[in-house]
């Protein structure tokens, strides 16, 4: 299995959940054997000893959580050069289709080479929310289409406890590898790279370059309209506004409206805001100088080693291959509470009780993959999604995997959690959601157990007992109710 430099083992877990049950019905990953055993931790009470997962995992995690729950608008090649439209001859459906197919390859933007700066400001959402950054980050990036790319990042991380953590990563893809140098742990790792592949697109998904992320573009969930005229350094550019997700699993801070700047002449994203449902500012991406078509030193994409930098060199191993791209998954449509009943592959379980103010919004069923679904395997999941006026949220997942089940792995083990009676069974449950800038308390409450293992696939777990069954899951998360709230509504499940 082809593995992108720097995967952890957590976004490891999502990509062997979704491989392994392509084929054929297969066991998952050993997520719920990890599930249980921190249950066991809370019951062991302090003392216990829990494995720390720390802020880089949680970024991983919100990346992996991210692919899962959101879509890309479809791909059109609309490229226009020149100044662009004006915004009353234009839809907002051309720009974000033109946006989605600069990000993918500049060239069909007319783009050959992009030198520009970004820089990145995250806010926490819930009980550590304030006004001074959580996360900052300035990067610089070099482009030359299709295959050369330099990106020297300076990332800087605010603690709880009003301390510090900053790291600096130099990228480089030269036209036959992938340089990365983590300067503050001296070390680099350097793998084979797809020359047949747009480099572009793996900038914006790991190095960050610049605020255009797939995600970021998604129209599925969401209404786009143009707002307003702008310009960010000095460039003309469409204001979009893009209404709060309506379907698809949302986390704090991604669950308010969006706004973009799109550029007139290129297609591309110049600068981002996202907002939280409470209409609180969550982030902001911003370019804040660029250059297009610029000259650019052919020395940019030469990587040379620093002395005494440990080398960790992968490219006479097959099995390890830099990432060329990422395929987006459809958002699914929604559908009625009867279809997915039908169409799921266990009994889907609905609430008879939800809090005043909430109804039902969307109903979705996610697969692992085509051939899971021509299949039928159990690797499929259904999210009910419950919205007040505010936009304030109820989410239920259910079924053979699902990022939500993974944020009790994922919380940190001085998260604020523990374990609660739900109908007799001991449910684990953690305040807190996973962010850029690391987990944030008070943004959102889950929990998730176990409810049955499923089918014939044999699973080899650790200790080398052998379990029956796909493993299935039941997950709730909310932003606003109380766990006694949440408590309810899985009582009260049919």
């Amino acid at each position: 299995m082809n593995e992108p430099h720097g995967l952890g083992p957590l976004e490891r877990s999502f990509e062997v959940f979704f491989a392994r049950v392509r084929a054929e019905e297969r066991a998952p990953s050993d997520l719920w054997t990890g599930v249980v055993s921190r249950l066991n931790e809370v019951e062991a009470g302090p003392t216990a000893p829990r494995r720390r997962i720390g802020r880089r995992a949680v970024l991983r995690f919100a990346a992996a959580a991210s692919i899962v729950a959101v879509a890309m608008v479809g791909v059109f090649l609309v490229t226009v050069r020149g100044d662009g439209p004006s915004s009353s001859t234009v839809s907002a459906e051309e720009v974000l289709r033109r946006a989605v197919v600069t990000a993918a390859a500049p060239e069909a933007g007319g783009i050959a080479r992009l030198t520009l700066t970004l820089e990145i400001e995250s806010f926490a959402t819930g009980d550590w929310g304030g006004d001074e950054p959580s996360f900052e980050a300035r990067m610089q990036s070099w482009y030359q289409a299709p295959n050369h790319q330099r990106i020297e990042g300076e990332y800087l991380w605010r603690e709880f406890d009003g301390g510090t953590t900053a790291s600096s990563i130099i990228t480089v893809w030269d036209g036959d590898a992938v340089w990365r140098h983590t300067v503050d742990e001296q070390r680099v790792v350097v793998q084979n790279q797809d020359v047949t592949s747009d480099t572009f697109l793996q900038g914006l998904l790991w190095g960050g370059s610049v605020p255009n992320v797939s995600h970021e573009l998604a129209t599925a969930c969401r209404t786009p309209q143009i707002v307003d005229d702008g310009e960010v350094v000095g460039r003309a550019t469409y204001v979009l506004e893009l209404s709060r997700p309506r379907c698809g699993l949302v986390f704090p801070g991604g669950d308010g409206k969006q706004r973009i700047w799109v550029d007139r002449e290129t297609g591309l994203v110049l600068r981002s805001e996202w907002y939280a449902a409470d209409g609180m500012l969550a982030s902001v991406r911003r370019v804040t100088a660029i250059a297009v078509d610029a000259e650019i030193d052919d020395r940019r994409f030469d990587f040379i080693l620093p002395p005494g930098v440990a080398l960790d060199d992968r490219r006479g191993d097959a099995s390890y291959f830099y990432l060329t791209g990422l395929s987006m998954p459809e958002e699914p449509p929604s559908i009625s509470i009867g279809e997915a009943r039908e169409a799921a592959t266990f009994e889907l379980q609905v609430p008879t009780f939800v809090p005043a103010g909430f109804s039902l919004e969307s109903v979705q069923q996610y697969w692992g993959g085509e051939m899971a679904r021509e299949l039928r395997s159990h690797a499929d999941w259904v999210l009910l999604r419950y919205v007040d006026e505010g936009g304030n949220w109820l989410q239920i997942a259910q079924g053979y995997g699902g990022p939500l089940s993974g944020l009790m792995v994922a919380a940190p083990a001085d998260a604020r959690q523990g374990s609660v009676s739900v109908g007799g069974v001991d449910v684990l449950w953690v305040d807190g959601s996973p962010a850029v800038w690391g987990w944030g308390p008070g943004a959102m409450l889950t929990m998730s157990w176990q409810v049955n293992r499923d089918g014939t696939a044999r699973e080899y777990v650790a200790g080398g007992d052998v379990q029956s069954g796909s493993p299935r899951s039941m997950s709730l998360a909310t932003n606003v109710l109380s766990l006694d709230e949440l408590v309810a509504v899985a009582e009260s499940l049919e």
